[in-house]
């Protein structure tokens, strides 16, 4: 509450959670303030919170690729049990797509430590600030489940890369709202991880693949 006029500082205390949602998707930076600093529970995560944010993700990246690539669809050419090679292919996905999160994370809370820490590094990483740094980034990342339910009904690549840019987009917004930062830093930050992201697949996929992917997502 202002003490001077006597209003409610964040308007959206009192709105519902799904006009929240739509301003969030409408590019609010008041809206993503309101969700990490002033909505339950994502305003007191402890790191058990952040702990399932964080596999709940990568869960969903995981799905995406299962669905998007069809990597499950194993020919069994000689009648022989494909059970290890579905283990396999699930490990290989489930690793790929933790190693994909950690690109996208690592150079922001690095960026992060940098520009607002003036801790230890052990120190830094367990505050709160780097815990809403990280909910900033990984929290539009569910996003991407849209996708998951795209993928059941249009195939096009574009609506993929417009689904990858909704979702970086909110992450960059997001994060100015985490750090009050309004340099070009929290920016070039994600997109150095998206670099990363894309440079790892490069690697990995065809580009058949990585078109069906829309590239970022």
């Amino acid at each position: 509450m202002q003490d001077h006029c006597g209003q409610v500082a964040d308007k959206y205390i009192e709105y519902e959670l799904i006009l929240v949602i739509i301003d969030v998707v409408r590019h609010r930076v008041q809206a993503y303030r309101h969700l990490l600093f002033n909505r339950e529970p994502i305003c007191l995560a402890k790191w058990d919170f952040v702990r399932n944010l964080c596999l709940a993700v990568i869960a969903v990246n995981l799905l995406l690729r299962i669905g998007v690539l069809r990597c499950l669809e194993i020919p069994n050419l000689d009648d022989r049990d494909l059970t290890f090679d579905i283990l396999f292919i699930l490990a290989r996905t489930a690793l790929l797509s933790m190693l994909e999160h950690v690109l996208i994370v690592l150079p922001v809370l690095l960026m992060a430590i940098a520009r607002y820490q003036h801790l230890p590094l052990w120190q830094s990483l367990q505050s709160h600030r780097m815990r809403t740094v990280y909910l900033a980034l990984a929290l539009p990342e569910l996003g991407k489940i849209l996708a998951i339910l795209l993928e059941t009904w249009d195939k096009e690549p574009a609506l993929m890369v417009l689904i990858g840019l909704v979702v970086s987009s909110v992450q960059v917004l997001a994060l100015y709202a985490a750090t009050a930062d309004r340099t070009i830093w929290p920016a070039a930050a994600i997109l150095t991880g998206i670099a990363l992201q894309v440079a790892l697949r490069s690697r990995i996929y065809t580009h058949d693949q990585m078109l069906a992917l829309g590239y970022i997502i």
